[in-house]
């Protein structure tokens, strides 16, 4: 799997490099750029909460996407509906300070308003001092770090994506309020470990092998602006079944983690835009006191913990 996933990656450069010299390339390229910054949040036991921001800080991260798509077009009809259909094929990489992350990506969009989409991703990480990229967990109190690219971390997806646009039907610079909402079916796993075994990635802990679901809902306002749009994002994501936990049932493997996160976006011109995203997100409260994530895979379930995650910069360039 990890070759294929490499070759088809070296296949889609090798062939862009030759393309890219024609003046209407099918091509395009862009790079994404994103900083994270986490306050901390104490956690708090009992049941549903919200826990203030306690310290200034618990953590930064960092990195960098680069996309390649080749858009074929297949129009369906001379309809305004149907003659704009397409399908678009992504090679991608994500790169950070600990992890690396190749994929590849189709979209299909047999109308503007539908997107059906599929993909596969394939990652290893590194320790950098005291920060793992990807470990397991020794089974007491902590995650042990595996050497680099002993262990991989392997992503399928499929997903269908609603989206409009009310400027579509009442044409006006100021008429854009827009809604997307994207349910998406996803398998994770690492490779080295046993279906049930708990391991981390990245920022991320308390992970195990499994099916899971993530919903997203934007509702947005874009404007002819440098400030062009705001809005907010809402997320649900969670395991399919508690039974991808085997033997910590106190533990509430299915918990669905849901996120609120208000968004601005400024657009400087057709290539550079910035967006500005705030997250708060909930987290599993257990009944008993602790201090690290590492400890909660033992602990018992009681309600929601809200807090206040993360503020993300990101950056968006089109070449």
């Amino acid at each position: 799997m990890k070759k294929t996933l490499l070759c088809v990656l070296f296949s889609l450069f090798s062939v862009i490099a030759i393309f890219s010299q024609e003046k209407k390339s099918p091509f395009t390229y862009d790079m994404i750029v994103d900083a994270t910054y986490h306050p901390y949040a104490d956690y708090i036991p009992g049941g549903n909460h919200y826990s203030k921001i306690s310290g200034p800080f618990d953590g930064m991260e960092a990195r960098v996407i680069g996309n390649m798509n080749y858009t074929i077009p297949v129009p369906l009809g001379n309809h305004w509906l149907l003659n704009d259909t397409n399908v678009m094929l992504q090679a991608n990489i994500e790169i950070s300070p600990i992890t690396i992350k190749p994929g590849i990506h189709v979209d299909f969009t047999p109308v503007p308003f539908l997107v059906f989409s599929a993909g596969a991703q394939i990652g290893s990480g590194w320790n950098l001092g005291e920060i793992l990229g990807i470990g397991k967990y020794n089974g007491t109190d902590k995650f042990e770090a595996f050497s680099p690219f002993e262990a991989w971390l392997m992503r399928w997806y499929v997903s269908g994506t609603f989206q409009f646009d009310t400027g579509a039907v009442w044409p006006g610079d100021w008429n854009h309020f827009q809604l997307m909402y994207t349910y998406q079916m996803y398998y994770e796993a690492l490779s080295n470990v046993r279906d049930g075994d708990i391991w981390m990635w990245q920022n991320g802990s308390n992970m195990a092998n499994g099916l899971s679901s993530l919903q997203t809902l934007i509702v947005a306002y874009e404007m002819p602006l440098v400030l062009s749009r705001v809005g907010c994002m809402f997320e649900i994501e969670g395991h399919y079944s508690a039974s991808d936990y085997p033997g910590y049932e106190n533990f509430k493997g299915d918990f669905l983690m849901m996120s609120i996160n208000p968004l601005c976006q400024f657009t400087f011109d057709d290539k550079n835009r910035i967006t500005l995203v705030g997250t708060f997100k909930t987290r599993r409260s257990f009944a008993e006191p602790h201090e690290r994530s590492a400890e909660e895979i033992k602990l018992t379930y009681t309600g929601y913990e809200w807090y206040f995650q993360r503020f993300v910069i990101r950056y968006e360039h089109k070449f």
